[in-house]
């Protein structure tokens, strides 16, 4: 609303006020909806939901040699 007050006069400010305090309201009334619906679904749906959903990860990173301390691979990392 403040970058609505700064861009906009008149009616066109009172129809900005009007449309974030009806998104505002909207999106509200959306999540409560969907949660609602999401606690209304058998346990057994949910998990099967969940455990569908989930990816395995990739590990990235190097693997660490215990035996080198932190310094050594802060010392490679900035080797030219």
């Amino acid at each position: 609303m403040l970058i609505s007050s700064i861009a906009f006069r008149g009616q066109s400010l009172d129809e900005a006020k009007l449309g974030v305090l009806a998104a505002a309201l909207i999106a509200t009334v959306g999540g409560w909806a969907a949660f609602r619906v999401i606690r209304r679904l058998p346990p057994e749906v949910r998990a099967r939901q969940i455990s569908r959903t989930a990816d395995d990860l990739v590990d990235l990173s190097d693997d660490v040699d215990p035996a080198c301390s932190h310094h050594c691979s802060l010392a490679m990392t900035f080797a030219p």
